[in-house]
C-alpha cells in the first residue's frame, strides 16, 4: 500500500480544511482508528457502525458525530481533488448521521440564576461571570492567561482558544478583538488571582485554574 493510498496519507497531503477543533478530532479519534487502513478497504457500513459505537461509548452529541463524518468526507474529497483516489471512492456519501442536537435550553428567572451562581465554587463562579459580562466563547475564556487581562485598563485581550485539551487559534480574526472588563468582573478576577496557586503573569496554561 502506498503512503497516499492510506487514510492517514490522504490527510497528510496538504489537507488543512478542518480548523483547530477538527484537527483535534482527527488526531484523537479518526487517525487512531483508520490510519493503518487502505481507503479502498473502508466501507460505509463499517464507518456507520464505528460512529454509532463511539457515540454510545463516549456519550457524544449528534453534532459532534456529524462533524466526525464531515471531516472524513472532506479527507476523501481532498484525496480525489489531488488525484490520489478515484472520484467514485467516497463511502461517506452513504453514511447517515443526524446533525440535530438533543440539547434543550432551559429559561430561568434572573433571581434563580443569581441563586445558582451564588452556590458555585471558585473559579466556576468567576468563569460564569466572565462569560456573562464579555460574551466570550467558552474555548476563548478557558485559554486566557493573566497577561491577557488588563484590569486597570478594563480590557481583556483574546489571543487563543482551548478545545479538547489543545491550544489553538480563535475562531476568526474578529474574535481577537479586546473585550471590555467591567470593574465588577475585574474585582472578581483580581480576587481569584490572589487565591489561585497559578497567579504568575503567564500562569500555567490559562488563568481560571
Amino acid at each position: 500500500m502506498s503512503r497516499s493510498s492510506g487514510f492517514a496519507g490522504l490527510s497528510s497531503n496538504g489537507f488543512t480544511q478542518v480548523g483547530d477543533a477538527g484537527s483535534v478530532m482527527f488526531y484523537d479519534m479518526l487517525k487512531p482508528q483508520w490510519e493503518s487502513r487502505a481507503v479502498s478497504g473502508i466501507g460505509h457500513v463499517e464507518i456507520q457502525e464505528w460512529l454509532m459505537r463511539i457515540q454510545r461509548e463516549n456519550d457524544l452529541s449528534n453534532p459532534t458525530v456529524y462533524r466526525l463524518r464531515q471531516i472524513m468526507g472532506l479527507i476523501y474529497a481532498h484525496g480525489q481533488w489531488r488525484n490520489l483516489i478515484p472520484d467514485e471512492l467516497n463511502p461517506l456519501r452513504k453514511v447517515k448521521v443526524s446533525s440535530i442536537s438533543s440539547y434543550e435550553a432551559k429559561v430561568i428567572e434572573a433571581q434563580d440564576a443569581y441563586r445558582i451562581w451564588c452556590h458555585l465554587p471558585a473559579p466556576a463562579n468567576v468563569l460564569v461571570l466572565l462569560l456573562t459580562f464579555t460574551g466570550l466563547r467558552i474555548s476563548e475564556a478557558l485559554a486566557l492567561r493573566w497577561s491577557d487581562i488588563n484590569i486597570q485598563g478594563e480590557l481583556i485581550h483574546v489571543r487563543r482558544s482551548w478545545t479538547l485539551h489543545h491550544e489553538g487559534d480563535t475562531k476568526s480574526r474578529a474574535s481577537k478583538a479586546a473585550v471590555p472588563c467591567s470593574p465588577i468582573l475585574g474585582q472578581f478576577l483580581k480576587d481569584w488571582r490572589g487565591a489561585t496557586l497559578y497567579a504568575k503573569r503567564w500562569g500555567l496554561r490559562f488563568c481560571l485554574i
